[in-house]
């Protein structure tokens, strides 16, 4: 998707590759404060409103118009999105006892890659040809 929205904002790939990483780091910026407000508040209830940012603001980001608009959406998105790790800790170390703990850790941060490279696996073999060579698309197309 990534070259679809850098061509519809009429971006270069340094501009949208800087998006991203300025909302990556915005988000893993954000991770501290909120790891400290889910270990003192109500961690259901931050997880809720993380998620229904990340929510509300990636529609927004479907939404977009104005780069100005795809910047704040996905500033939004970042900080929603950074809510997930720190409270889903925290709610993993109610839940369960130490030791069995690190099952469910696991799962939820392993089940992203394997799906993620389950279907990177699967297009590479989509677009193996017939003789044994891989025929893969720059990113510009």
């Amino acid at each position: 998707l990534l070259p679809n929205v850098r061509d519809a904002f009429g971006m270069s790939n340094t501009g949208i590759l800087t998006l991203v990483a300025l909302t990556l780091l915005g988000a893993f910026l954000m991770q501290m404060p909120i790891a400290v407000w889910a270990d003192r508040g109500n961690r259901v209830f931050i997880t809720l409103l993380g998620a229904a940012t990340w929510a509300a603001f990636s529609i927004m980001t479907g939404l977009s118009t104005a780069i100005w608009m795809l910047i704040v959406a996905r500033a939004g998105a970042g900080i929603g999105r950074a809510v997930v790790d720190p409270t889903h800790a925290s709610l993993l170390s109610d839940w369960f006892a130490a030791l069995h703990r690190a099952g469910p850790s696991v799962e939820t941060h392993m089940g992203f890659r394997v799906v993620v490279g389950y279907h990177a696996c699967d297009q590479v073999l989509r677009d193996t040809a017939e003789d044994g060579t891989v025929r893969l698309e720059p990113l510009d197309g």
